[in-house]
């Protein structure tokens, strides 16, 4: 489409994609870096049909999809890995007083009247719940037919994983994909390749030794 890379410089516009959307285009004459973003696309160029503008999700049946359990489960797993992280102590009842929870920081001295319980170890317990939970939410769908064995192990080991401090972070984050994006982790990387594809045959196609490429790895030439 482009016989040389300066054609590229200093442009902006935009080109219409073999699926019937459009490719938005800008590029930067002191990096040579140009941002791309697909927008409008109602068929893929491989020719996949679309449901009322929604293209299919390659991935929502392999991961069963997400729910507003899946989403809370989530949201409730990261404020207990806030409380895990936290040093302060709280009691519940005190002499005299009865019922009167309170939250006290690390260094707040001890008292006879009242016990104190470290917020850490209550973080890690629900924690430890809410991973429980959602194995054995997976594990109904799976009975169900919802979600494949193989999803179910990987999910399981995924949520032990993510109790041993070191998984925590990419536990947080796959469930994270899992809950709020549509099909998934997979799904998303579906729709990117899908993405890829079109930049590909807009932008990388007759170029010689230069790329394209969009997230997850950002704008970038290679």
């Amino acid at each position: 489409m482009w016989e040389g890379e300066e054609v590229l410089l200093n442009r902006r516009g935009s080109e219409i994609l073999l699926s019937g959307g459009t490719l938005g285009f800008s590029t930067d004459s002191k990096n040579e870096v140009i941002y791309a973003l697909v927008i409008a696309k109602e068929k893929d160029q491989l020719g996949g049909e679309e449901s009322n503008g929604v293209e299919p999700n390659d991935g929502q049946q392999s991961s069963g999809g997400s729910s507003l359990v899946d989403q809370a489960n989530w949201t409730l797993g990261m404020g207990a890995l806030g409380l895990q992280a936290s040093s302060s102590t709280y009691r519940l009842f005190s002499q005299g007083y009865g019922f009167s929870p309170w939250v006290y920081s690390k260094n707040y001295p001890a008292s006879p009247h009242f016990n104190r319980y470290s917020l850490s170890k209550v973080g890690t317990g629900l924690s430890r719940g809410l991973a429980g939970f959602g194995v054995v939410v997976d594990f109904v769908r799976y009975r169900r037919g919802e979600i494949s064995g193989g999803k179910f192990g990987f999910n399981a080991g995924m949520a032990a994983f993510g109790t041993t401090g070191v998984g925590t972070i990419p536990a947080a984050f796959y469930f994270g994909m899992e809950a709020f994006y549509p099909g998934g982790l997979e799904g998303a990387m579906n729709d990117n390749a899908r993405y890829q594809r079109e930049v590909d045959a807009i932008m990388n196609t007759g170029n010689r030794g230069t790329h394209f490429y969009i997230l997850p790895w950002g704008a970038q030439k290679l």
